[in-house]
């Protein structure tokens, strides 16, 4: 009876033995798995923060980038956002879209591709070296020495030279002259000029080619300065040094007296170092005041400047030369939103013996006319016309006559000086971030 008790004892004591054995394995099993989880987070973790990382470097290059548009171009990401995270940086244009699907993908021991959309608003400041809002035509040739590349393509790039709203009518020769004869610029064109279907010469205004975009709903003022027509006062006040305005005439010699007193007004405002003037009302501009802005215009405290006429008549009779080096640095930007055209307001200008001939040479167009330009006009940066006339919430675009020849050259340097920014604004897709 004895033997018996011990030999269950012992049997009592080895199963609780093997229990307790049972319990540690099944412990130290899930202590374990607990471990190898923990280091599958840290690791998914790492993978996850990298392709955020990844994507932050490919957003920051395309924001930073004078050309976004050319994200899914090869070699576009510098090196750094691929080594540096050990990710796998791609963007993909969105068909029929400016957006572009930017992606980042981590492989390794834990994987991991993230996603998001970046929108590319290509119709900001920098499309096109001519752009109107106005309906624009001309009794003379348009020359664009050098367009605004655009779009870079393996073998060459979609320039653009002029993007218009309503209608461009170009009478006499229009030729973009493209990328190769550039020699001494900061533009690297990669050995490319503009591809052959975006490289316009017509002798008559006839056969525009892509480089000349209709986008009827481009509105130039707030493409430009990123602020919508019903806040245009706020670019007034923040981007622009003087404002020359005939109720408000100013100080000292920057008096403003309207048509007459415009061009000595917009001088002596550069004279004093202003480098952006918005002028509030009609505007005229003489051959002598001209020739007097060209040289400050290119003067080393100016280097570049922007004229804004807004809510009025604007006429300019350049005579710079094309074959001399005397070429207007900046902008020329003509904004009507509230002015409604009354062809008598005119009588005041120089333009009028020109505008009120009759037979004019541009018919009944001389009408709606709040923009005109006779002589010759060579400018290093771009024109803007964006004159309209708003009424119970819709426009009336007003017209731009060009009597003689123009000559541009596309600067982007001016447009990311004065505009709202880089040639395209770039933005994350909204919704298409949410980590929570």
């Amino acid at each position: 009876m004895n033997k018996q008790r011990g030999a269950i004892t012992l049997l009592v004591t080895s199963m609780v033995a093997v229990a307790s054995l049972l319990f540690s394995l099944a412990s130290y099993k899930n202590t374990y798995y607990q471990i190898k989880r923990t280091q599958n987070e840290v690791l998914t973790s790492q993978a996850h923060w990298k392709a955020e990382g990844g994507l932050e470097c490919g957003y920051s290059t395309m924001k930073n980038s004078s050309n976004p548009t050319n994200a899914d171009m090869s070699g576009f990401f510098p090196s750094g956002c691929n080594s540096e995270l050990g990710i796998t940086l791609k963007a993909t244009k969105i068909p029929s879209s400016s957006d572009f699907i930017l992606s980042a993908n981590h492989a390794g021991r834990a994987n991991k591709t993230i996603e998001r959309t970046v929108v590319v608003n290509s119709t900001n400041n920098s499309s096109g070296v001519l752009q109107t809002g106005s309906n624009m035509y001309t009794h003379s040739s348009i020359e664009i020495k050098k367009p605004d590349p655009g779009k870079e393509t393996g073998v060459g790039w979609e320039c653009i030279a002029v993007k218009y709203r309503g209608e461009f009518k170009p009478f006499g020769a229009f030729t973009n002259r493209g990328l190769s004869h550039i020699n001494n610029d900061d533009f690297n064109r990669k050995g490319k000029d503009c591809l052959s279907t975006h490289m316009t010469n017509s002798g008559g205004g006839d056969n525009l080619l892509q480089d000349v975009v209709h986008d009827p709903n481009m509105s130039p003022f707030a493409d430009f300065f990123g602020v919508s027509d019903v806040e245009h006062n706020k670019v007034r006040d923040a981007k622009f040094d003087i404002v020359l305005s005939k109720s408000s005439p100013g100080t000292g010699t920057n008096k403003y007296n309207g048509f007459k007193g415009c061009g000595a007004a917009i001088k002596s405002a550069m004279d004093q170092g202003h480098d952006s003037v918005w002028v509030e009302g009609h505007c005229d501009i003489t051959g002598k005041e001209f020739n007097e802005i060209i040289a400050l215009s290119n003067s080393p405290s100016i280097d570049g400047v922007m004229i804004m006429v807004h809510d009025g008549l604007f006429s300019i009779y350049p005579n710079n030369n094309a074959q001399v080096d005397n070429k207007f640095q900046g902008i020329i930007f003509h904004y009507n939103l509230d002015y409604k055209v009354n062809f008598n307001d005119w009588k005041d200008s120089q333009a009028y013996a020109q505008l009120s001939h009759i037979p004019s040479n541009f018919g009944e167009n001389v009408k709606k006319a709040s923009y005109f330009q006779r002589g010759s006009l060579w400018v290093s940066g771009g024109i803007i016309l964006d004159a309209k006339h708003i009424e119970n919430g819709k426009y009336t675009s007003q017209n731009a006559l060009l009597e003689t020849s123009s000559v541009i050259n596309y600067n982007g340097k001016h447009f990311s000086k004065f505009g709202g920014g880089s040639s395209g604004e770039v933005k994350w897709l909204k919704g298409s971030w949410n980590d929570f």
